[in-house]
């Protein structure tokens, strides 16, 4: 249920014996004929409860899971994000990778989603089997295996997250992610490819990563994706990819991971590497957002980036 945050409040008062932190619910009085409001002693985690006290609470949500009932608080607080940064960490979304991660310094890559693909395909298979054995109690108990699945998936997106966040902050870089809006807007390929690619989560990890990062005071971009997959990283010509994991450039003969060349385009593209014609890179290229010197190399280049404000005024939303 959502709680509009003008009829709820969090409220805390040490003198109470109940508990510290009240919650106020609104709620509908029949006696009455009209809405009302009840205040319910709550437990907010120790790791929370400076944010609550001092964020500003927006519109929340009233959850009930197995028998018990949680608030799901949003709270807004302004972050400052460093303007200086020493590498690019790019992120390519994709269907059989829900991260690809690469840095743009050394082209070191990392690979995430195996595990949320195997809970998505566990449950479908579970939901399947269910359907067929109960078709009458089934559809009862595919809503709560599909809550549970749900739930780890969640999980899974949150851990990854932030270990994402971690490397970045560990090597001072800009987080660069490719741009997914429209995907599933006339892009057809097949039921195959349609099921994991409209089903994937793209939208819920990259709100966990931009939240993540500029708590820990990195700045998040979103780079458009548009022929980042068939192009090739090193000399920018278009590639042959025969398969949906491998990419071959015929002009340069690098052959790689196709991911983890879309992740890199994704980070030069956030440079403004490929902004200009090719034979333009390595001059300074200045953007309203961004200023770098990029060399124009096959070997990874040591990156210098100054990045002059964020697209949200140097105050992202949590």
């Amino acid at each position: 249920v959502v709680l509009r945050n003008d009829v709820f409040d969090v409220s805390y008062d040490e003198d109470t014996v109940l508990s510290s932190w009240w919650v106020k619910i609104p709620v509908y009085d029949p006696e009455r004929g009209r809405g009302n409001s009840i205040w319910c002693p709550a437990h907010v985690p120790h790791k929370d409860k400076q944010l609550v006290r001092t964020g500003d609470i927006r519109d929340s949500e009233l959850v009930r899971r197995d028998g018990d009932w949680y608030v799901h608080l949003v709270v807004k607080r302004s972050v400052t994000v460093q303007d200086e940064y020493d590498d690019v960490l790019a992120i390519d979304m994709g269907a059989r990778w829900v991260a690809t991660c690469a840095f743009l310094s050394d082209r070191k890559t990392t690979f995430y989603g195996e595990k949320v693909r195997r809970i998505r395909e566990h449950y479908k298979q579970l939901r399947k089997s269910i359907g067929k054995a109960k078709p009458r109690q089934g559809q009862q108990v595919v809503e709560r295996i599909g809550d549970a699945e749900a739930r780890k998936v969640d999980d899974r997106l949150h851990k990854i997250a932030r270990q994402i966040v971690e490397d970045a902050e560990e090597r001072n870089a800009l987080i660069a992610v490719g741009d997914l809006g429209g995907i599933r807007k006339d892009n057809d390929k097949g039921q195959y490819v349609n099921d994991k690619t409209h089903k994937m989560p793209f939208a819920r990890l990259l709100n966990y990563i931009e939240y993540k990062a500029h708590d820990a005071g990195i700045d998040v971009q979103l780079v458009k994706e548009y022929d980042t997959s068939k192009t090739c990283n090193r000399c920018a010509c278009e590639g042959v990819r025969e398969t949906q994991g491998r990419f071959e450039c015929p002009e340069c003969g690098l052959d790689d991971n196709a991911d983890k060349n879309g992740a890199l385009n994704i980070g030069k593209r956030a440079l403004g590497k490929f902004s200009k014609p090719l034979s333009e890179a390595g001059a300074v290229l200045a953007q309203p957002e961004t200023q770098v010197i990029v060399q124009r190399d096959d070997e990874p280049a040591n990156l210098s980036v100054s990045v002059g404000s964020t697209p949200s005024g140097g105050t992202p939303r949590l």
